[in-house]
């Protein structure tokens, strides 16, 4: 978990198909809401969608992206199986849980990703063909990071605490 952070620099070497499958293993092993599968991932590898994809999502910045692993969430079966909640809630969480996966796991491969949220959702509908019930939630773009990657921000000290809000954990 120290090794995991967020890169915005990647070298533009390829990934593997090989670690490719491990990434894609590790965020269909994430919980989902009541078991029930709600995750579609979609795997992009094209350089031609990867660059479309940049450019239709504002939040995209990272260089040198080698693939990307769209996480949505069908979120038709979520409302059938489970209601709105899971739907509206749940189906996030979900999609959450599956990219912390992804990113524990390219820190075990000696990989890097990035998150990216902010982007034009009819667009990214349009880019990866996606049919009206998949939600596009979360693009992880994954490369090789430089040898010297730029040093990562130091977080700020975490808020916590004990037994209620307001009575400090430690």
């Amino acid at each position: 978990m120290r090794r995991r952070r967020m890169h915005r620099e990647f070298t533009g070497d390829p990934i593997t198909d090989k670690e490719l499958d491990q990434l894609v293993w590790a965020a269909t092993r994430a919980p989902s809401a009541a078991n029930t599968l709600l995750r579609r991932l979609i795997v992009v590898t094209d350089p031609r969608l990867i660059r479309t994809l940049r450019q239709v999502t504002p939040g995209f910045i990272a260089v040198g992206v080698a693939a990307v692993i769209a996480i949505c969430s069908d979120v038709e079966t979520a409302e059938h199986e489970l209601g709105p909640h899971a739907r509206d809630i749940s189906s996030y969480i979900d999609v959450g849980a599956a990219g912390e996966n992804v990113a524990l796991a390219a820190a075990a491969l000696g990989l890097g990703i990035c998150f990216v949220r902010s982007c034009t959702e009819p667009a990214i509908r349009a880019v990866l063909e996606l049919p009206p019930s998949l939600r596009p939630d979360l693009l992880v773009a994954i490369g090789r990071p430089p040898v010297r990657p730029v040093r990562a921000t130091r977080a700020a000290a975490p808020i916590v605490y004990r037994d209620r809000f307001g009575a400090p954990w430690a």
